[in-house]
């Protein structure tokens, strides 16, 4: 079967969400997405865990509360290239995260804000095992990141892709973690029938992938994918710097297929 259920972990969700006072649609998971994230931290315990993406906090929240009820010494860490909340700019991204730290002291959580993903990887020194990627959606947007940070996560790292099914259910272009999930080579996906949207018949909008010896074997398709039409086009001094990161990590064809990506999509656009 390529694509296995999880246990259901709903409880921490339960707890800390009522403590923190969320605004309406934060988290901006639903109850069925973070029972799934929290299963699979359950499963796994992983000690070093690394959220791409915070939006208000959330989430954040959900994942301090599971590997405090867990009682697993785990060090996570939130990162947001954005310093403010996209939904209100007088608010921090992670604000809700903050606040669960002072109900969780004895979680460490460390929340960085204002760089690229793997430019605060560098800082923290990799080595993660278990990866939340939750950002923009569209194209190139997570594709951009993982490849990224690929290189400082652990074998047998669990991936987590938020909104795989977005543009199904809210917003269209949005399909940039499906492709994800579906070009990435892995033997261990994770994915099940999200019940509670049953009623639309929808595709379930939360998935995660474990990270072996194929996912780097075969990590060109991934680069490949970056071929299909970008909704957005990142500043020059962005696409730069991941290219020196993909310099450092990966073999010439996979930089020629991320160079060829970006002629094609500025063609499209007609970007000089």
């Amino acid at each position: 079967m390529l694509y296995q259920e999880i246990e259901l972990f709903e409880n921490p969700r339960d707890v800390i969400i009522p403590k923190i006072g969320c605004p309406p649609n934060e988290p901006e998971m639903t109850k069925f997405e973070s029972a799934f994230l929290s299963g699979l931290l359950k499963k796994f315990k992983p000690k070093r865990i690394l959220e791409v993406g915070l939006a208000a906090g959330g989430t954040s929240a959900i994942i301090m509360q599971t590997m405090d009820m867990l009682g697993v010494d785990s060090k996570i860490f939130s990162v947001d290239l954005f310093k403010e909340f996209y939904l209100n700019k007088e608010l921090e991204s992670g604000y809700l995260a903050e606040k669960a730290k002072e109900l969780l002291p004895d979680v460490y959580h460390k929340r960085l804000l204002g760089k690229l993903a793997f430019e605060q990887v560098n800082e923290m020194g990799g080595d993660f095992d278990f990866l939340v990627l939750d950002t923009v959606h569209t194209m190139p947007g997570e594709i951009l990141d993982f490849l990224a940070i690929l290189p400082y996560l652990k074998n047998n790292a669990v991936v987590v892709l938020h909104d795989i099914c977005c543009n199904a259910i809210s917003k269209d272009r949005m399909w940039v973690n499906k492709l994800l999930l579906s070009s990435v080579t892995s033997n261990t996906k994770f994915m099940q029938q999200d019940i509670g949207r049953l009623n639309i018949k929808c595709h379930p909008n939360i998935g995660a992938f474990v990270i072996d010896a194929n996912t780097r074997k075969y990590i060109s398709d991934v680069f490949s994918a970056l071929s299909i039409t970008w909704i957005y086009m990142p500043e020059d001094n962005y696409l730069n710097a991941y290219r020196e990161e993909y310099s450092k990590h990966y073999d010439d064809e996979c930089v020629w297929l991320y160079d060829a990506a970006i002629k094609v999509n500025k063609k499209i656009k007609g970007c000089k």
